[in-house]
C-alpha cells in the first residue's frame, strides 16, 4: 500500500480505499489561495480583479464544503446529443412521464428534480419582473419547460430562469439533485446554459443514441464535459431498440450490443476515470422501459436500469463519494487557476513588448548623450592640450629671448651685464607667470562654456581637486619660487665671473642654468595639466550619462513583477492541485 502525505503533515494521510482528509485538505488549499489573491490586492487590472475575485468565491465555497461534506446535496446532470432521448430517459429512471419529451418540443429550460413528500413544480421566474416562484402542479410543467417553436429559430420560454420539480420517488434521496439540462449543440445560448449547469454538478450523466453515437463536434463536447468534471461521467446509450430484433435470438442481439459497446468504448476510450470506470457505459432503451411492456428488450434494458440506479447508490453512499465529489470541485479551481495563468502569461507577453518598446527609445536617448558627453569630454581634453601647448610655446620663446639676451650682454661684458642679467631674468618670469595664469584662467572659461550636464561646473570641478580659486597663487605654488631661483642664478652667474671663466663658459653655463629652469617649468605644468587630465578621467568613469525610467516604464515593470508572482503562485498552485486531483484519482 503507498502512503501518501501532503504538506508534511501526518494527518493528511491517504491511502487508498480510505477516507480522504478534507478538513487539512481545505485550510490548505485556503492558505495558499489567500497568497495568491493577497497579491493581486492593490492591482489596478480590473479583468484580472474580477478572474480572481471568481477565483476567491470558488475557494470559498470549496472551503465551507469542509463543514457539511458528509450532508452536501449532490448534483447530478443529464444532457444528451441531439435526439439521444434524454427526456425519455430520466423519465424511466424515474418510473413514470415527468418531463415532456421531443415528440412534444425540446427542453428550453434548466429543470432539477429532487425528493419532497409532495408532488409539485416550483417556477422560478426572472426576478426584474417582481413574481419570484410559482407553484403548480405537474401536469402543467410543459409550457414552462419546453422551446417555444412559434417563429423560425427555437426559444427558450421566456423570462423562466428554471423549474423546480418535487417528486416522493425512492430512487431521489433526500440529498441528491438530478437536472435535465438543454440539449447540448441545439441552440448556442442554451450550450452555454447546459454548461453552467455542469459545472455545479459532481457527476454528469451523459445520453448517447445507439445508432449515431458522436459526430465530430458532439466528442469535442463531451471531451469538454469529461475534461470540467475530471472524469465524473456516466455515458447511457440510449435508444438501443433500433438494433434489437425480437425475431433474433438472445445471442444475435447481444453480439449486436457488443459491437455497439466496442465501438464506443473505443471513442470514449480517454473519458472518465478509475473511481467511475474508464468509461462507465450503460446500454438501454429508455421508451420501451418506460411502456413497461413485457418484451424481451424491455425487460433486459430494465435491469440495466436497475443496475444504474445501483451504481449511483454505489457513488454517491460509499467510501468513494467524498473522492468523486472533491473531484470535480478540484477542477474547478483548477480550471480558473488555468484561466489566471494564461491571463497573466498573455498579459506578460504584452507588457514586454510595451517594455521593449519603450527601453528601445531610452536606449537611443542614451546613446545619444553618451556620444554627446563623449564629444564635450574630448573637446575639454583637446582645450587643455592646446592650452598646456600654447604655454609651452610662450616659455620656450621667453626662454630663447632670455637666452639671447645673455649671449649679447657677456659679449658685450660691460661692467653692469651681470645686473641687467638678472633683471631680464626677473622680468621674463614676471612675464611668465603672468602669461600662464592667464592661460589658465582662459582654460577654465572655455571649458566652463562646455554644457556636459546641467550641474557641469569646472570650477566646482577643480575646487573638488583642491585647486584654489586664486589661480596665480596656485600656479605660482606649482612652478615653484620664482625668488629663490633668481637668487641662486646670480649666485651661480658671480660664480662662473669669479672662476675667471672665459665669456664663452660663461654663457654655457648660464644657459645651461636657464634652460634647466625652463625644464622645471615644464614639469610643473606638465603635472598641472596632468592632475587635471587624470580626474577627467575620473570624472568620465563616474559621471556616465544616464536616463531615469519614465513613470510609465516604471509601472510596466511594476505589473510585469505583480503577474510574475501571481504566474508563480498559479503554477505552485496548479503543481499542488494536480498531484492531489491524480492521487484521489488513483
Amino acid at each position: 500500500m503507498v502512503n501518501r502525505f501532503y504538506f508534511n503533515d501526518p494527518n493528511c494521510y491517504v491511502a487508498p480505499n480510505e477516507q480522504f482528509n478534507f478538513v487539512y485538505f481545505a485550510h490548505e488549499v485556503k492558505y495558499i489561495a489567500t497568497q495568491l489573491i493577497s497579491i493581486s490586492a492593490s492591482f489596478s487590472d480590473i479583468k484580472l480583479k474580477t478572474e480572481i475575485q471568481n477565483f476567491e468565491s470558488l475557494i470559498n465555497r470549496f472551503y465551507e464544503l469542509q463543514y457539511h461534506l458528509l450532508t452536501h446535496k449532490k448534483r447530478i446532470s443529464v444532457f444528451g446529443i441531439f435526439k439521444s432521448g434524454k427526456s425519455t430517459f430520466i423519465n424511466a429512471i424515474l418510473g413514470q412521464k415527468i418531463l415532456p419529451s421531443r415528440n412534444d418540443r425540446a427542453t428550453g429550460v434548466i429543470t432539477t428534480i429532487s425528493h419532497d413528500s409532495k408532488e409539485y413544480a416550483k417556477i422560478h421566474f426572472d426576478s426584474r419582473l417582481g413574481q419570484i416562484t410559482e407553484i403548480i402542479s405537474i401536469d402543467k410543467i410543459k409550457k414552462y419547460i419546453l422551446l417555444d417553436t412559434s417563429d423560425v429559430i427555437a426559444k427558450p420560454p421566456e423570462n423562466i430562469k428554471k423549474v423546480e420539480i418535487k417528486l416522493p420517488t425512492f430512487f431521489l434521496y433526500e440529498d441528491c439533485d438530478l437536472t435535465d439540462t438543454p440539449g447540448l449543440l441545439d441552440n448556442e445560448d442554451l450550450t452555454q446554459l447546459s454548461y453552467q449547469e455542469i459545472e455545479k454538478s459532481d457527476l454528469a450523466i451523459i445520453v448517447l443514441r445507439a445508432d449515431k453515437l458522436l459526430s465530430e463536434k458532439e466528442q469535442e463536447a463531451v471531451d469538454n464535459v469529461n475534461n470540467l468534471l475530471q472524469g465524473n461521467v456516466i455515458f447511457v446509450i440510449n435508444r438501443m431498440g433500433i438494433i434489437w430484433d425480437d425475431d433474433d435470438d438472445d445471442d444475435e442481439n447481444n453480439e449486436q450490443i457488443k459491437k455497439i459497446l466496442k465501438r464506443a468504448n473505443k471513442i470514449l476510450e480517454n473519458t472518465g476515470n478509475s473511481i467511475i470506470g474508464n468509461p462507465l457505459l450503460f446500454p438501454i432503451d429508455a421508451l420501451s422501459v418506460l411502456k413497461q411492456d413485457d418484451s424481451e428488450m424491455a425487460i433486459h434494458y430494465q435491469k440495466n436500469i436497475n443496475n444504474f440506479k445501483l451504481q449511483l447508490k454505489y457513488l454517491f453512499d460509499s467510501f468513494i463519494t467524498e473522492r468523486l465529489i472533491l473531484l470535480p470541485r478540484l477542477g474547478k479551481i483548477q480550471k480558473h487557476l488555468k484561466n489566471v495563468l494564461s491571463y497573466c502569461q498573455f498579459e506578460i507577453f504584452t507588457l514586454q513588448e510595451k517594455v521593449k518598446e519603450l527601453e528601445g527609445l531610452r536606449a537611443k536617448v542614451l546613446e545619444k548623450r553618451n556620444v554627446n558627453f563623449l564629444n564635450k569630454l574630448e573637446s575639454i581634453r583637446l582645450i587643455l592640450k592646446q592650452e598646456k601647448q600654447s604655454i609651452f610655446n610662450h616659455l620656450k620663446t621667453i626662454i630663447n629671448e632670455v637666452i639671447g639676451k645673455a649671449k649679447n650682454l657677456i659679449k658685450e661684458d660691460k661692467p653692469i651685464w651681470v645686473n641687467q642679467l638678472k633683471e631680464e631674468w626677473n622680468v621674463a618670469n614676471k612675464s611668465f607667470i603672468d602669461y600662464l595664469n592667464t592661460s589658465v584662467i582662459n582654460c577654465n572659461n572655455k571649458i566652463d562654456e562646455i554644457d556636459i550636464f546641467p550641474e557641469w561646473s569646472y570650477s566646482a570641478f577643480l575646487q573638488h581637486l583642491e585647486l584654489e580659486e586664486d589661480l596665480i597663487t596656485n600656479v605660482s605654488n606649482n612652478i615653484g619660487d620664482w625668488g629663490s631661483f633668481t637668487l641662486k642664478f646670480a649666485r651661480n652667474v658671480e660664480n662662473f665671473i669669479s672662476n675667471k671663466n672665459t665669456r664663452y663658459e660663461i654663457f654655457n653655463n648660464v644657459k645651461k642654468e636657464v634652460l634647466q629652469r625652463e625644464q622645471v617649468l615644464r614639469n610643473s605644468v606638465d603635472q598641472y595639466f596632468l592632475l587635471i587630465e587624470e580626474n577627467v578621467k575620473i570624472y568620465e568613469r563616474d559621471n556616465q550619462p544616464t536616463i531615469e525610467a519614465s513613470e510609465n516604464l516604471l509601472s510596466l515593470y511594476y505589473d510585469m513583477n505583480i503577474y510574475q508572482d501571481i504566474i508563480l503562485q498559479s503554477k505552485n498552485f496548479l503543481d499542488f492541485i494536480d498531484k492531489i486531483i491524480n492521487d484521489l484519482k488513483n
